[in-house]
């Protein structure tokens, strides 16, 4: 059988982490493959999404994002309708799409994946045009990923302080919600429009996303009150955040909300400054994923 001929781009400081050792590890585990692997280092968005485009264009049969949520982002956006397929070592913070996918942490095991698993055919989003693969979210979700954006540390602790340092300062903002003729009109702590199902760390809000039903789900939560906070974050460890009476699902293939004003947007982990009318459609089979069988 022939080799699959790989490209591997490490984000070298995804997670927190810089990943020299990891790149060491990673060259002597794919010269031992079957895999016929090149790899190169990226140091910043623009370099990573060059890299991926210029891997497809030479019909590498897959490009693996070694890094988080954001990384993957910038390879998937440049691979989208074309032949390559994505493939993924998880090195980031929360790593919220490679959970959804179940793809191993472990590098000899993700590494596996890639030699042995199949090939999947996924859908991915838009909002406004910017290209999405998991969520992207309005709100606190985006508040938070502002911060943590900004913020000197990586990692769950810091996400996790961030999140109760701001909670009682956040104030909830109304939302005109359309799908189809529906039109609905929301004070919301947050809104997620999703493709896959959990934000990183199994906080798992969409359970009943299915990435291949040309679909996307959008989740809406008002805002709890303390007291609350306990169930609702329970409620997502356990795959029934959906269950919980501060949260509102819609699916669709679009939506379109308009907000109070202009602010950011978590478009898989990053923060994007976008305008007060967001639009979100689903591109149906766009992206093709190496995963387990």
């Amino acid at each position: 059988m022939d080799k699959r001929k790989v490209l591997f781009i490490v984000n070298p400081v995804s997670g927190g982490i810089r990943k020299d050792r990891f790149v060491r590890e990673l060259a002597n585990a794919a010269d031992k493959s079957t895999l016929q692997a090149e790899i190169t280092v990226t140091r910043a968005a623009a370099e990573t999404m060059l890299a991926a485009k210029q891997a497809a264009d030479a019909s590498f049969d897959v490009v693996v994002a070694c890094g988080g949520d954001g990384t993957i982002n910038c390879i998937a956006s440049q691979l989208a309708d074309t032949p390559t397929a994505l493939g993924i070592i998880p090195m980031g913070s929360g790593n919220g799409f490679a959970r959804a996918l179940k793809i191993p942490f472990k590098l000899d095991d993700a590494l596996n994946v890639l030699r042995h698993g199949a090939v999947h055919q996924i859908d991915a989003g838009v909002v406004n045009a910017n290209f999405f693969i998991n969520i992207a979210g309005i709100g606190f979700d985006a508040h938070i990923a502002g911060k943590f954006h900004n913020s000197q540390r990586r990692g769950l602790s810091t996400y996790t302080s961030l999140v109760l340092k701001e909670f009682s300062r956040y104030k909830p903002e109304l939302y005109r919600i359309q799908t189809g003729e529906n039109v609905v009109e929301r004070q919301s702590f947050f809104a997620a429009v999703c493709n896959g199902s959990q934000f990183g760390n199994d906080f798992t809000i969409a359970p009943h996303a299915d990435m291949m039903d040309g679909l996307l789900e959008l989740i809406e939560v008002k805002k709890p009150s303390i007291l609350q906070v306990p169930k609702l974050a329970l409620n997502a460890l356990q795959r029934k955040f959906d269950t919980n009476n501060l949260v509102n699902v819609m699916q669709g293939k679009s939506f379109t909300i308009e907000r109070e004003k202009e602010g950011l947007v978590n478009i898989d982990g990053e923060p994007l400054e976008m305008g007060i009318r967001l639009e979100f459609a689903v591109k149906p089979c766009a992206l093709r994923v190496v995963c387990r069988n």
